[in-house]
C-alpha cells in the first residue's frame, strides 16, 4: 500500500531527469526511526537574449552568457510503523542552490491513504500529470533557466499564464493538510486545506492581516494510471478555489483554478498534455477581464542512455474592453545523455514570446536561451 501510495503522489516530479535510476540511500536507523536521503545538484552554462530593454543579454549587462547553480535539493526522510501498520515520520527538503528550507512536513499513511502536513504542496500539484513529465532535459519541471525565468528576462513575467509543465503554483509550500486516498481501480483522489498562501514555517500572518496572497484555499484533484496493451497512460483533473485574494490589501476577486492532463507512453515514446484556465486569478474586485488560460504540449523518445524532447505552450489573458488579448507562446527541444549512474547532461533551446503585454496592442517582447546542464542525483 505505502508503494503504490509514494509511486502515485510523486508523479509531478517525474520529468524530472535521474540517469541510472538513482535512488534514496538509508543514512542511519536510531531507536524510533529509519532515515533516508537523496538529492541532486546541477549546473548550467547558458546564453540568453531578449528584446525587453531592460534585460538585453543577460539580466542588462549585455554580457549575454552565464553560469548558474539552478537547482539543488537534499531530502531527509525520517520513517517508523506502528505495530498496528500505521508509517509516520516527517520529510525536510532543503533548496541548496539558496541554502534554504523547501518543504518541511510530517505524515502518516496506512490503509485509509496517506496525510501530509506542514509546509507542503497541495493535491493539485502532488497528483498532476501533463505535457512537462513527457520532457527529461530542461524543457521539464526545472525549465532551463527556469520556465518562470526566461518569462520574467522577456519582461514582465507571467507565471501563472504560460508554465510547460503544469505545476500549480498558487500556494506553493504554504503551511496545509494534504490528503491522498488508496488508488482504486488505477483511481485516486486527494484534497488540501491553506488557511493562508505565504504562510510557511511559523510566518505570523494574523487572520485577515494585510498581505499578497489568497486565504482559504481548498484543492480537489483526481489522476488515474493504467496499463494497456503495453501503452502507460496517466490522467489527472483538478480545481483549486479561494473565498478570499488579496494584493497589498487591495481585494481581488475570488477564483476557482480549473486542470486537466494527461500522459501516454509507449516503446520508448512519450506525449503529454495539460491545460488550464486560471479564472478569476490576479483580477482586481469588480474589475474586467480574466486571469487567462493555457495549453501546453509535451514529446519525447528515450533509446538506452539518450532522449531527445521537446515542448510548445500558448496562453492567452484578456484585460477587459478596448485592450488587446495578450498572447504568451513558449517552445523548445533539447537532447539529453545518462553518462553513468546519477549522472546526466543535456543541452537545450528555449524560446519565449509575448504579443500585447499588459493588453496594451502592439507591445510585443521576446527572449531566447541556450543552456547546457550537468545534474548529479543519488
Amino acid at each position: 500500500m505505502k508503494k503504490t501510495l509514494l509511486s502515485s503522489t510523486a508523479l509531478a516530479a517525474a520529468a524530472m531527469f535521474v540517469a541510472g535510476g538513482a535512488s534514496a540511500g538509508t543514512v542511519g536507523t536510531s531507536d524510533t526511526m529509519t532515515v533516508t536521503l537523496k538529492g541532486y545538484q546541477t549546473f548550467q552554462i547558458a546564453t540568453h537574449d531578449a528584446s525587453n530593454s531592460t534585460n538585453t543579454g543577460s539580466d542588462g549587462r549585455g554580457r549575454g552568457y552565464r553560469f548558474t547553480n539552478p537547482d539543488g535539493e537534499l531530502a531527509f526522510t525520517a520513517s517508523a510503523k506502528t505495530e498496528g501498520g500505521i508509517t509516520y515520520g516527517f520529510q525536510t527538503e532543503i533548496s541548496t542552490e539558496d541554502v534554504a528550507a523547501d518543504e518541511l512536513y510530517g505524515f502518516i499513511s496506512g490503509e485509509f491513504g496517506r496525510v501530509h502536513f506542514g509546509n507542503e504542496d497541495g493535491a493539485a500539484n502532488l497528483m498532476n500529470v501533463g505535457a512537462g513529465q513527457a520532457n527529461k532535459t530542461a524543457q521539464g519541471v526545472i525549465g532551463g533557466t527556469n520556465l518562470l525565468n526566461l518569462d520574467g528576462l522577456a519582461g514582465t513575467g507571467d507565471a501563472m499564464l504560460v508554465r510547460q509543465d503544469g505545476e500549480q503554483i498558487v500556494t506553493g509550500d504554504s503551511n496545509k493538510i494534504v490528503y491522498l486516498s488508496p488508488r482504486f481501480s488505477g483511481f485516486q483522489i486527494g484534497a488540501s486545506w491553506t488557511p493562508q498562501h505565504a504562510s510557511e514555517g511559523d510566518a505570523p500572518h494574523a487572520d485577515g492581516a494585510t498581505f499578497s496572497g489568497s486565504e482559504n484555499v481548498g484543492d480537489i484533484a483526481v489522476n488515474y494510471v493504467s496499463e494497456y496493451e503495453g501503452a502507460s497512460i496517466k490522467v489527472s483533473g483538478s480545481m483549486i478555489y479561494s473565498d478570499d485574494q488579496e494584493a497589498a490589501g487591495v481585494d481581488m476577486e475570488d477564483y476557482r483554478i480549473t486542470t486537466v492532463g494527461a500522459v501516454v507512453s509507449m516503446s520508448g515514446f512519450t506525449a503529454g498534455i495539460s491545460y488550464r484556465n486560471n479564472g478569476d486569478f490576479g483580477v482586481n474586485k469588480g474589475a474586467a477581464g480574466d486571469g487567462g488560460s493555457f495549453i501546453a504540449f509535451g514529446g519525447m523518445y528515450q533509446m538506452g542512455p539518450w532522449v531527445v524532447n521537446g515542448h510548445m505552450a500558448r496562453g492567452k489573458q484578456d484585460f477587459g474592453t478596448g485592450t488587446a488579448e495578450q498572447k504568451n507562446n513558449r517552445w523548445g527541444i533539447g537532447l539529453g545523455y545518462a553518462v553513468a549512474p546519477g549522472w546526466a547532461v543535456s543541452a537545450d533551446y528555449l524560446d519565449f514570446s509575448r504579443d500585447n503585454n499588459d493588453g496594451t496592442a502592439g507591445a510585443d517582447e521576446d527572449a531566447q536561451s541556450f543552456i547546457f546542464t550537468n545534474k548529479f542525483s543519488f
